[in-house]
């Protein structure tokens, strides 16, 4: 039982980043315009195609997100029943920092889960030669972020036991 839920975990870990990838897909919207300038003054734009997919990346992202925080809760759970409650903070941690670092290996890198197995020498090698200052800070701020998100929802879970 403990072989086969650790081998489930592994593979989940694997995935996982994929859910917290998707707050990246704000990057298709930087080329928009939100706002005009028109005599002189700032005003938004009115055109409803820009809103609906403003409107619509959000609604997947933030779905993405739920889900994905949704899970590391119940993981997050597994490991308060097996360790002390901070060995399991600290394993939330871990797999977020990890999440942080896949993010940043698919936005820059361009590597994906798939490598794992499709490539997996290609992998380690690209993983090794991305070891670098701004890798470690891009994780670290997605991991921050990630955690006070998570913070947020785990508290916002816990307000009846208050």
């Amino acid at each position: 039982k403990a072989l086969t839920l650790t081998l489930l975990g592994g593979i989940w870990l694997f995935f996982y980043p994929n859910t917290l990838y998707m707050i990246k897909d704000y990057i298709h919207l930087t080329g928009r315009k939100f706002y005009l300038y028109q005599n002189g003054r700032i005003i938004f734009n009115k055109n409803l195609l820009l809103w609906y997919d403003f409107i619509m990346n959000s609604l997947f992202i933030f779905t993405g997100l739920f889900v994905g925080f949704v899970s590391l809760y119940l993981i997050h759970q597994l490991l308060v029943k097996k360790y002390k409650k901070g060995i399991s903070w600290s394993g939330v941690a871990v797999i977020l920092f990890l999440s942080s670092f896949g993010i940043y290996l698919g936005r820059f890198i361009r590597l994906n889960t798939w490598h794992i197995v499709s490539n997996p020498l290609m992998l380690m090698k690209n993983v090794m030669n991305s070891l670098q200052c701004h890798t470690l800070i891009f994780t670290s701020m997605f991991t921050l972020f990630f955690l006070m998100i998570y913070f947020f929802l785990y508290y916002l879970t816990k307000l009846n036991e208050h």
